[in-house]
């Protein structure tokens, strides 16, 4: 019997801290996902053993620096380090699919982002 439910990480933890440095805040964020069987390909899959992706670590990180007032600037990164989930090699040669498309983190890898706050 497999150990590893379909689809879902059996851990998954993280690791928030949030520090204000003078004016500037920071938030970093270390998120853990274990093992998971990608059900996307497990549906294609024709080995008994349905392909396991690896565990991965995500790291998030925003710093938010007040401009005038009420108004603050953030700059940040969700999974900041760009981790994506490989698709299995031979699926990956039939499908062309490079990346797993589901996974627990999301399938786009990186998101980078300068936000403008005004608050009321």
């Amino acid at each position: 019997m497999l150990s590893i439910e379909r689809g879902v990480p059996r851990l998954r933890w993280n690791l928030a801290v949030g520090q204000q440095v003078g004016p500037v805040g920071l938030l970093g964020r270390l998120s853990y996902y274990g093992s998971w069987i990608d059900y996307y390909y497990t549906r294609l899959w024709v080995d008994p053993a349905p392909p396991v992706q690896d565990a991965a670590f995500i790291f998030d990180f925003e710093a938010a620096i007040p401009v005038a007032g009420d108004t603050t600037v953030s700059v940040g990164a969700q999974n900041m380090f760009d981790v994506l989930a490989s698709a299995p090699a031979p699926l990956a040669d039939v499908l062309g699919s490079r990346y797993s498309p589901v996974t627990p983190w999301g399938l786009s890898g990186g998101y980078y982002y300068a936000r403008l706050n005004y608050r009321w």
